[in-house]
């Protein structure tokens, strides 16, 4: 009896070294039996115990949307090229990082993002009856953990910044609650506004019920960035300060994609 049954030890004991150093792995992660998918870009090196790095550079992230080939740019023509391959009815157009540098000239995005995010989105935002860009929303950005689209937003979705065409920048005094905080305010769901500064130029922590965003000006943009994923206001500010011409960033095109639109 005891010969037997140290056989069977031995036997279960070969068995699991047969499977690896994780005999388990065959059952896959949590994640997997939740249905979301698992990023397919390069992540960066591991950090050491006690060390932060809540940003990483945007050159390791991969753009949804990758290149665009055959983009015009003259910014009008640019837009009338997206435009065309849209269904006419939906506002937010999927649309290459090429093609929204071309379409919206100066339009600037952060060299330096939430370390979690795998992928970025990129849309164009139309008015439906004219075929041209809005004022009030022209470009939105996703960030996401995920590859997009996946899972639920609330899960794989870092963060959205959206841009929009607005020169009053210079109108908006810091310190001043009308002028200031006073715009951003307006909706029911509102519940703080701060402002503050970020290296001498104005911004405005807005408090919703959905957690924070941070709005500021640059070169006749308005940025609001909604910080879903809560990395801190410090980090934001951070990104901010790390903004710099779409049309300049090395564009990393995900995994197995076409590269295009």
């Amino acid at each position: 009896m005891k010969r037997r049954r140290w056989s069977v030890i031995v036997l279960v004991a070969v068995l699991l070294a047969a499977c690896g150093d994780d005999p388990l792995s065959d059952f896959g992660n949590v994640s997997d039996w939740l249905g979301e998918s698992q990023p397919s870009v390069p992540t960066t090196e591991p950090v050491a115990v006690g060390e932060e790095r809540p940003l990483r550079s945007i050159a390791q992230v991969a753009w949804y949307n990758g290149l665009a080939s055959g983009v015009p740019t003259d910014p009008d023509e640019a837009v009338r090229f997206v435009w065309e391959r849209s269904t006419g009815s939906d506002s937010f157009v999927q649309s290459a990082p090429n093609e929204i540098a071309a379409a919206v000239p100066g339009i600037r995005f952060p060299t330096r993002v939430p370390t979690r995010t795998a992928q970025v989105t990129s849309q164009l935002v139309f008015a439906t009856r004219t075929g041209t860009l809005t004022n009030s929303i022209v470009a939105a950005f996703g960030l996401w953990s995920t590859i997009p689209y996946t899972a639920s937003y609330s899960i794989s979705q870092v963060a959205v910044l959206k841009v929009a065409v607005d020169s009053t920048a210079t109108e908006v005094e810091i310190g001043d609650p009308t002028g200031g905080c006073g715009r951003f305010s307006t909706r029911d769901e509102i519940t703080a506004c701060d402002p503050i500064q970020i290296d001498g130029q104005p911004a405005w922590w807005v408090k919703s019920l959905d957690g924070d965003t941070l709005v500021w000006y640059i070169d006749g943009f308005r940025y609001e960035y909604w910080d879903r994923a809560a990395v801190g206001r410090l980090n934001v500010e951070d990104m901010v300060r790390s903004m710099a011409p779409l049309g300049s960033l090395d564009i990393l095109v995900p995994v197995g994609g076409s590269g295009g639109t």
